[in-house]
């Protein structure tokens, strides 16, 4: 494809640029439909953005020193914040409740929380709360809504497209802008050069005898130098043939390590025993890499020392089902785009088991893997990132069979976001500790909504659509309905655009973010209700 060359390293394709500017345009046609001032102002924080972007290589940590600012809160106007909000919500319920006692209940609760204040000052408690910027900005915006539909000073209508229209303009302003800008500045990396370090590949394997050779055969079809590179691979007490296929698939490079049943947390680790390389690349068995995707992970391991673990670029390989097309569809927007804009403050969350490598160091350094949480891969590289180590996403490709029916995906997503509530609780500590930089003011927060916030507001704001069109103004919700539908198939060619993606995927947007996003909604909570519980799914 013909490269659009700017000033800037890095080269940004027309397809991606398109489908950018089209999402752009798009936004502007809610004008017909929602107040333009809105609009406007969505527009003006974009331009500020993009003009930082461009113009200062080093914006993302300008814009964290921001966003991580704390902010000193007069302790009085904490509670009484907090008791005026309790206040109109129980005397809302009373018949006792006028528009007329607004004012003197907001003197009562600011006055009490100015007494509190005052009777606490030489106690424990600080005389100031360090609320960080967006932590304020969070609330703002959570509780603004819903006071506004209280009061009647906005109908209801509105606070829920509102709600969604701050949704879709974040990830429209913030998330894409900032994924396009990691896909233009990503430098290409260069092949690794000598001398090149030895390389242990490590394939777990539980029952995957339909997969386990074609993985073995692609892994030793890398154009990285063959003395270099070894192969083990992990039979975690299969039930099927896997260990026969395995040894079937062998030379001298691959070692077959046959053990029982111990999870894949323990596989990894009995192959770290045996591992002799500086680099270690974890592969599933279920994923084929490409030939040169060993070689550009090496190389860019080589661009910089401070590299702790790299996060490849992961593609649906069967994507002939339904199904399997809605959740190429997620790899590209909700796991790519969103690792690419992770990449650009280098601490990419999750280095994922389809194809992850770690420099040995990084990861003796923390002892491994961890048998406390279902999504080891997640856990490890929380361990990393708060070692001081740098987590980036990485351009090798490889390819991962998905799940083609219904009950094995929810099987999958159970686990993982299982897993993820359990990393979360189990590394939370980072949330009260900003020496640990981006990962204490950016991912963490991140993952807390779109683990808790956004699928509670998701399923909320789909059911209100669908109560307005049976008893509301069915013809102007509708109208809405369709244009949140335009922006989204709109959002979802952005990603679809830099994984040079089929655009007839396209086609399942609608289902995406209807019908599959409220399926995922709906297993994160069963998941996390299993993991409060104490309940976890096996690998």
């Amino acid at each position: 494809m013909d490269r659009l060359k700017l000033d800037m390293s890095g080269t940004l394709d027309l397809r991606t640029l398109a489908a950018l500017t089209t999402l752009v345009a798009g936004f502007w046609v809610g004008t017909l439909l929602l107040p333009w001032r809105l609009l406007a102002l969505c527009t003006l924080l974009s331009l500020i953005v993009s003009g930082v972007m461009l113009s200062i290589r080093a914006w993302p940590r300008r814009l964290f020193r921001f966003l991580a600012w704390r902010v000193p809160v007069p302790r009085w106007l904490v509670l009484g914040g907090i008791l005026l909000l309790g206040s109109l919500v129980l005397l809302d319920q009373s018949v006792l409740f006028t528009r007329e006692l607004i004012p003197w209940i907001v003197l009562f609760a600011l006055g009490l929380g100015g007494v509190i204040g005052y009777i606490e000052k030489t106690g424990r408690f600080r005389k100031h709360d360090r609320i960080p910027c967006w932590g304020l900005m969070i609330f703002g915006v959570a509780v603004a809504g819903p006071i506004a539909a209280l009061f009647g000073w906005v109908p209801v209508l509105t606070v829920v497209f509102i709600t969604a229209l701050f949704l879709f303009a974040l990830q429209t302003w913030v998330i894409m802008p900032l994924a396009v800008y990691q896909y233009h500045q990503e430098p290409s990396v260069p092949p690794a050069s000598e001398p090149f370090p030895y390389v242990s590949v490590l394939i777990p394997a539980y029952n995957e005898e339909d997969s386990i050779g074609q993985c073995i055969d692609a892994v030793l079809a890398s154009t990285y130098p063959e003395d270099c590179l070894e192969v083990i691979v992990i039979d975690d007490g299969s039930e099927d043939r896997t260990y026969e296929r395995a040894t079937t698939h062998g030379n001298e490079r691959v070692h077959v390590i046959q053990r029982e049943n111990g999870g894949k947390h323990a596989a990894l680790n009995m192959g770290l025993c045996f591992a002799t390389g500086e680099i270690i690349v974890s592969i599933d068995a279920d994923s084929l890499v490409t030939p040169d995707a060993i070689d550009t992970l090496v190389g860019q391991f080589q661009t910089d020392p401070n590299i702790g673990g790299l996060a490849g670029s992961v593609y649906v390989e069967n994507d002939d089902s339904h199904l399997a097309k809605m959740q190429a569809l997620e790899y590209a927007f909700s796991i790519q785009a969103f690792r690419r804009v992770y990449s650009l403050f280098d601490v990419v969350p999750v280095l994922p088991g389809c194809l992850a490598a770690f420099r040995r160091e990084a990861i003796d350094g923390v002892w491994g893997f961890d048998p406390d949480t279902q999504t080891e891969d997640f856990d490890i590289t929380v361990k990393i990132l708060r070692d001081g180590w740098k987590t980036r996403h990485s351009p090798a490709k490889v390819s991962t069979y998905v799940p083609t029916d219904w009950r094995s995906f929810w099987r999958q997503r159970r686990r993982w976001f299982g897993g993820n509530v359990e990393t979360l609780l189990k590394h939370r500590d980072v949330c009260s500790k900003p020496a640990y930089g981006f990962l204490h003011g950016f991912v963490i927060p991140v993952r807390l909504l779109s683990t808790v916030l956004i699928p509670l507001v998701s399923i909320i704001v789909i059911a209100a659509v669908f109560w307005m069109l049976v008893f509301g103004p069915t013809g102007y919700v509708l109208a809405t309905a369709l244009f949140f539908l335009f922006l989204t198939v709109l959002l979802l060619w952005v990603p679809v655009a830099m994984d040079d993606l089929d655009i007839r995927l396209l086609g399942y947007a609608p289902l995406f973010f209807v019908g599959y996003k409220n399926v995922l909604d709906t297993n994160l909570a069963i998941s996390v209700w299993k993991v409060l519980r104490g309940r976890e799914e096996e690998w």
